[in-house]
């Protein structure tokens, strides 16, 4: 995904912050309702790095400065987090350098190894309870994101037919 995209989930971003919008779901009308954040400054962004040794995607860098963290409160209840929240988790989680958590999604920790951001194959999902059943989503984290508002905040990649699962705990530890 080419920084463009990340350019008009910014702009879309934007016009939720502004409206609120009605999205039908099961038969039913819903308001959305999403939390933003005060942008965070790209030297906090730098900290970050230098302090954890995780590097961060270039489209999460761009959401930070747009809003440090977020919470999309319908549905499966996404929260994104901030870098506060995810310095605290790699503290806590003692991953391999270079794996930090960046969102949680119900029972789903939304995963990113740095050390593959080169290869776009860095971002993975699976229950922060087991590790044994991550699933790889083999493309960036702006696509992930356009996926998951164009798909009414579903937790499409669960109705994958042939998912790719791997067990995490050989990657993070």
């Amino acid at each position: 995904m080419n920084s463009n995209n990340i350019s008009s989930i910014t702009q879309l971003l934007k016009k939720m912050k502004l409206e609120k919008e009605v999205v039908y779901n099961g038969g039913k009308y819903k308001n959305y309702n999403c939390e933003f954040r005060k942008p965070a400054r790209i030297e906090d962004i730098e900290t970050f790095e230098n302090d954890t040794g995780c590097l961060l995607p270039q489209d999460y860098k761009e959401l930070l400065l747009f809003s440090d963290g977020m919470a999309f409160l319908i549905n499966g209840e996404l929260d994104l987090l901030s870098l506060e929240e995810m310095k605290d988790l790699i503290g806590a989680n003692n991953y391999r350098e270079g794996i930090f958590t960046i969102g949680v999604i119900l029972d789903d920790y939304i995963i990113v190894n740095s050390n593959e951001i080169k290869t776009q194959k860095y971002l993975y999902v699976g229950d922060q309870y087991s590790l044994n059943e991550f699933m790889c989503f083999e493309y960036d984290f702006s696509t992930f994101l356009e996926y998951y508002i164009s798909l009414n905040y579903q937790n499409y990649w669960r109705y994958s037919l042939n998912p790719k699962l791997y067990d995490f705990a050989e990657i993070l530890y």
